[in-house]
């Protein structure tokens, strides 16, 4: 098995370039999270955060992301990122 292609979608930025440039930065990924989301134990506030510039619909349905987790979409364009830098 190799890597051919990576891809990122984090809180320091909806690609890897973007997420190399945050980690070269020096900058967190953590914040506080909005409080439209309950249910979070307080510990999970201060270790996740949204990726602001990332946008769902660009990979999914409005449907297909009212009902399922925020990482789902994420996840799905970090593979997509990757498969396109791997030319597949």
């Amino acid at each position: 098995m190799a890597v051919t292609g990576m891809g990122a979608v984090s809180p320091l930025g909806p690609t890897l370039r973007a997420y190399i440039a945050g980690l070269r930065a020096g900058r967190s990924g953590t914040s506080a999270l909005p409080p439209d989301m309950p249910g979070l134990e307080r510990i999970a506030s201060s270790v996740a955060a949204p990726c602001a510039d990332f946008q769902p619909t660009s990979v999914m349905s409005e449907a297909d992301v009212r009902r399922l987790p925020r990482l789902v979409p994420m996840a799905l364009d970090a593979c997509q990122q990757a498969l396109r830098q791997a030319g597949l």
